[in-house]
C-alpha cells in the first residue's frame, strides 16, 4: 500500500509539472505579446508625429501664400433676406 500512495503520488507530480509549465509559459508568452503590442503603438505614434511634422512644416509654407489674399475679396452667399 505505502508503495501504491508513493507511485500515484509521483505519477501525480509528473503530470502536474507539464501543466505548471504550460501555465506560466501561457504567462511569458501574454507578456511577451504585450511588448510587442506596446513597440508597435510606439512606432506608430513615431510615423504619426513624423506626418504631423510634415502638415506643420506645409502649412509654415503655404502660409506666406495665403496671406496676399485680403478677406475683403471674399464673396459671401446671399443671406437669404
Amino acid at each position: 500500500m505505502k508503495a501504491f500512495i508513493i507511485a500515484l503520488t509521483l505519477m501525480v507530480f509528473l503530470v502536474s509539472v507539464p501543466f505548471a509549465f504550460a501555465r506560466g509559459n501561457h504567462r511569458f508568452a501574454i507578456d511577451q505579446k504585450w511588448k510587442q503590442v506596446e513597440a508597435w503603438q510606439r512606432s506608430q505614434d513615431r510615423m504619426f508625429k513624423k506626418i504631423e511634422r510634415d502638415a506643420a512644416r506645409e502649412l509654415r509654407s503655404l502660409k506666406g501664400e495665403t496671406q496676399t489674399y485680403s478677406p475683403a475679396r471674399i464673396i459671401y452667399p446671399p443671406c437669404g433676406r
